[in-house]
């Protein structure tokens, strides 16, 4: 069982997904858009598919991929060493920007064939001459775009610095995608704001936003008509985020640096036309996607998290679950989502949540594209068929690994509930 569980988690969905600027370009014509493109990169054998229930969805994936298909490769003598994030990115189809870069040999010069791997220790310094020596991951071949020199210079270059070209999946990198028509979207993800239902000229709030993909997509939904607040504590996530919008053409989203445990403030909340605190019953529509364990991202080379630091998350996110309740107006409806697998986050926070707030009603998800809540914990088997569960490792422990899993069901571990206030 571990191992399954291990193996399903470690290795990247078969599939890739996008979401659609549908405001830019009907999908047929996107779908065109990524053809041209990938076939110009070399990306030849594939197929871009809309998905069939998500209308602003397309899928990428190869014309084999109807199992886990790893490629066995020999790596190459010189060893260039990248952190974990940009690893797993890697094992989804990127290429090595100069900031992910760790320790690569003296020696290294544009034009070289390196190995790629992943220090899973945390012991390489950055710039880093020497070979690594403790546990490391290998997760493919590429071609140095740029000399050792050139990656470590005190300004370092925001640029790609290796060029993949031997995959251990075959993903294509989205490096070059147009920004204004595209966003990299794991599926499950984009349930949220569909199921959520903005309109325009509804009044939404994303608690925790940044990168800014769900609240991107509630602006397109909402056709650009309407307020978006999008509020996360880190500057530089909110300063991403800000350009995500400049990028597609969203003016409707404002987004602030704040303390979103913070949020409401029942004396001397301000108006919607200015920064937060806020004043209680403001928001038609919130989207709740908070700090989680993370267990449910794919490829997820290796748990950091210890035992007290993965029951800590759920007391954070009922601070967070409880401003949110005060923020929301009677008859609006609030999506709770997470990352992660673990029930303690997700239907235990649930029946939690119906037994603290007698206003919170849970309501069915028009699209349900996952399994239903784990039973026998906290939340009643009724409630178990509202809330949407995608877990990966529930499939792997079942056998299903490698009998060519539907795009549905190949996915990043997800969970969401939906809620509205009476």
């Amino acid at each position: 069982m571990y191992d399954a569980f291990s193996m399903m988690l470690s290795k990247p969905p078969m599939v890739s997904v996008l979401r659609v600027n549908t405001l830019k370009l009907h999908i047929e014509e996107a779908k065109r858009k990524l053809e041209v493109l990938f076939k110009s990169e070399g990306f030849m054998e594939c197929n871009i598919v809309e998905h069939p229930e998500v209308g602003d969805v397309v899928i990428i994936y190869r014309h084999s991929d109807n199992k886990f298909d790893e490629v066995v490769i020999v790596p190459h003598s010189k060893e260039i060493i990248v952190d974990e994030i940009c690893g797993t990115a890697v094992l989804r189809g990127a290429d090595v920007f100069a900031c992910g870069v760790l320790g690569a040999p003296p020696e290294m010069a544009k034009g070289d064939h390196v190995s790629l791997h992943v220090d899973l220790d945390g012991k390489c310094r950055k710039g880093s001459k020497v070979k690594l020596e403790e546990k490391k991951y290998f997760v493919g071949n590429g071609i140095a775009d740029l000399s050792r020199s050139e990656i470590f210079q005190r300004k370092q270059p925001r640029a790609v610095a290796i060029k993949v070209v031997d995959k251990l999946f075959h993903h294509p990198s989205f490096n070059t995608l147009d920004r204004e028509i595209f966003f990299a979207q794991n599926l499950p993800s984009t349930l949220v704001s569909h199921n959520l239902g903005p309109r325009p000229g509804d009044v939404l709030l994303d608690m925790c936003a940044a990168p800014g993909g769900k609240a991107t997509h509630a602006a397109i939904l909402m056709k650009n008509k309407g307020q978006i607040f999008a509020i996360d504590k880190s500057k530089a996530r909110v300063k991403k985020m800000q350009d995500t919008c400049n990028q597609q053409g969203l003016s409707c989203v404002k987004c602030f640096v704040f303390d979103s445990t913070k949020l409401c403030c029942e004396e001397g909340g301000h108006s919607l036309n200015e920064k937060p605190p806020y004043q209680p019953n403001s928001f038609d529509k919130i989207i709740l996607d908070p700090p989680c364990s993370g267990i449910g991202q794919r490829p997820q080379l290796r748990c950091k998290l210890t035992a007290t630091e993965l029951k800590s998350y759920h007391i954070y996110q009922r601070k967070l679950f409880s401003e949110a309740v005060k923020l929301l107006k009677p008859n609006g409806k609030l999506m709770y989502s997470t990352c992660t697998i673990t029930v303690e986050e997700n239907e235990n926070q649930v029946a939690w949540a119906l037994k603290t707030f007698k206003e919170l009603t849970l309501i069915s998800q028009d699209l349900h594209l996952g399994g239903i809540g784990i039973s026998g914990h906290e939340l009643r088997k009724e409630h178990c068929t509202l809330v949407q569960r995608f877990d990966p490792c529930l499939l792997s422990i079942s056998g299903a690994v490698g009998d060519g899993l539907s795009i549905d069901q190949d996915t990043i571990g997800f969970f969401t509930a939906l809620f509205v206030k009476t």
